[in-house]
Formats: structure tokens, sequence, C-alpha cells
């Protein structure tokens, strides 16, 4: 037998699994909220319908969502089956078990499907006294264990006959009085599989637009999702940030443009002997980075201090603005100092760079409660 099917039978199986799945949601919905209204105290805010639809609608977008994979999963799995079942080799060294003469296969199958260490279970009978093996693909033969007397424990003896289509299974123990038969009529069986499987077409047949989303629905469904997946992060990155002293203080600062910058320095530099302020080309990327020339008119001050003493400068003066100084520091040849300048334009960097440089020299502010942080 072919595990393997076409992947019509596999779709037909997944929307039915789902439209019943449906089914037992609508049911279960209903009964809930029948019984909340009769038991509850306060009026419900939402109807039977709209419970349902809510449920309804996570329900058919979630089996859409798994359904290709869960395809694929079932076709990969039986066609594996099938390759084991079809690359098993028959051990034919093995003699019949009652004669000793040789064996020949006569069918196969998959011991237990649901098991991946299932054996390859073999169907073979004697070219001699024409009696039926069961063995399997290591080489055991299959050994049915005793039925056992539910009264005594004793070994049942069975008997078993085929008359008009139905089996009669026959247990006397032999040891007590107890006896059973066990009647199958194939016929009524069979009916019953195809009475099932006529409900099932005709759940397709009338609930499968109705629970089973289109691709352009289903689509659709997942976008919402990854929407709705989306904002729940902004609202929880923006609970986090609120939180986030770092990120508090970052919408606080003073958010300076270059020409703003440029005043701001030039202003302070000339106050302390540091003239011509000039800017190169700004490099605009995640971040603007723009590098400066100033001239130290202070004879007396030498290259060290005037290192220094410009360092500080620019660094109390950006403290509490979008700018600092580049960790690369300052160069002095000849009187003109040089360095970079690196300005913030998101708060969340601005907060970055806010908790590092705080972590490291152990500023002191105060949160929004009045108390006083010290990082």
């Amino acid at each position: 037998m072919n595990h393997l099917k076409a992947t019509e039978y596999y779709e037909n199986l997944y929307d039915l699994f789902t439209i019943k799945d449906c089914l037992r949601t609508v049911e279960t919905s209903r009964k809930v909220i029948q019984e909340k209204q009769k038991t509850g105290k306060k009026k419900l805010e939402i109807s039977v319908d709209g419970f349902e639809n809510l449920l309804l609608y996570f329900k058919k977008g979630e089996r859409y969502r798994n359904k290709t994979s869960t395809i694929q999963e079932w076709e990969t799995k039986d066609e594996k089956l099938d390759n084991r079942l079809n690359t098993a080799i028959f051990p034919s060294y093995t003699p019949c078990q009652h004669c000793g003469m040789e064996i020949e296969e006569e069918d196969r199958y998959i011991e237990d499907i649901l098991n991946s260490n299932s054996r390859v279970q073999f169907f073979a009978h004697c070219k001699i006294c024409k009696r039926v093996s069961i063995l399997y693909d290591n080489g055991d033969i299959y050994s049915p264990k005793p039925s056992l007397c539910p009264k005594c424990n004793s070994e049942l003896k069975t008997s078993s006959t085929y008359k008009k289509n139905i089996s009669t299974i026959k247990e006397t123990c032999t040891e007590c009085e107890y006896k059973n038969k066990i009647v199958i009529d194939h016929e009524k069986e069979d009916q019953r599989r195809k009475a099932e499987e006529k409900t099932d077409f005709e759940l397709l047949e009338k609930y499968r637009s109705v629970y089973c989303l289109s691709d352009e629905d289903g689509q659709k469904y997942i976008q919402e999702m990854e929407n709705l997946k989306r904002l729940t992060e902004m609202i929880k990155e923006s609970e986090e940030k609120k939180k986030d002293p770092h990120y508090q203080k970052a919408t606080k600062v003073k958010k300076l443009t270059s020409v703003e910058l440029f005043k701001l320095l030039g202003k302070n530099f000339k106050n302390e002997k540091y003239q011509g302020l000039s800017f190169g080309d700004p490099d605009i990327g995640r971040f603007v980075i723009i590098p400066f020339t100033v001239q130290d008119a202070k004879k007396s001050r030498q290259r060290e201090k005037s290192i220094q003493e410009l360092r500080t400068l620019i660094n109390k003066h950006l403290e509490n603005t979008n700018w600092t100084l580049m960790s690369t520091g300052i160069e002095y040849r000849m009187g003109y100092l040089t360095g970079r300048l690196k300005g913030y334009e998101r708060e969340e960097e601005l907060a970055k760079y806010l908790k590092k440089r705080d972590n490291k020299h152990g500023y002191a502010y105060t949160d929004s409660s009045g108390s006083k942080i010290i990082l």
C-alpha cells in the first residue's frame, strides 16, 4: 500500500479538521455565553454572535497560517513511510516455523505508522505447508502472546469462523467457566465507514467557504497579526522607555542644530581665547559627525594645557545637549586644535549614549518621582 497521497487528499483532510474545530468552537462559545447570560449578575457587553465571531476570527486565521506547513509535514512523513516500506529487505533466509521449508513474501506493512521507529512487518506463506508466518525486517518472527482470562488469568482457548461477511471469535477459559464471543459484521463496518465519508464530504461542501480562508483572506489575516504584533512591541517599548531614566533625560536635553551648535561653541570659545572656529564637511549617516578646527589665541598656554582646557570647555557646554566630543579626542598642531563632534538625532540613540556616559562617570540626577539616582 502507498501511504503518500495526492496533495488534494491532504488539503481536504486539513480543511475537514478546520471545519470540525470551528463547529466545536461555535457550539462551545454559545454554551458559555448562554450560561453567563442565565447566571451572570451583570449584563454581558458582548453578544453570542460577537463572542463567536471573535473566536472564529483567530481560529480560522491560525488554521490558515499553519495549513501549508502542516500539509508538507504530512506528505514528508508518508513519503518516508513509503521509502522505508519499499527499501525494506524481506528476510528470505528465515525458514517456515511449521515445517522448516522455504517461505515467500505475500504482503508488507509498517507495524505502527505513528511510531517513527516502527518495524516493517511481512506476511509470508510456506510453499509446502501453505501456513502463514509473520516476520519483521530484522528477521524476528512474530509470536502472539496468549490471551488471558479476565477472571482467573488462565490462558484462553480461541477459535474463529468467517461466514457470510461475518467474523465470529470465541474465547473459552481452560480453567473456569468464562466464555466470550465477539461478532464482527464486516458489511455493517463498511456501511459505517461509507456513512462517515459521506458526512465528511457534506461538511466540506457546506462549510469550506465559511470556515476555510481563501489565500487572499488568509494573507490579510497574517498581515493584520503582524501589524498587531508590531503595535504590541511598540507599546511595550514605549512603556519601557517611560521607566528608563536615561530615555527621559534624552527627551529633555537641548536639541541643537549645526548652526546653533556653531553659535554656542563660537561664543564660549572666544571667551576662553580660542578663536577662528570652523566646521568641515559633515559625515551624515546614522549620526551626524562634524570635524572642527579652532586656534588657540593664548600664547602662554602650552600644548597639553590647551587640549585639556578645550576639552573641558566643550564637555561643559555640550553636557545637556544632543552633541558630544568624539572619543578620538583633540589634536594640537602649532596652535591649531582639531577634533570631531557627534550629534544624536534619535532619542533612542541619545539615551544609549547617556547611559554609557553616566555609567562611566557616575552622573546623578533626579527621576520623575523626585528621587535622586546615582548611575
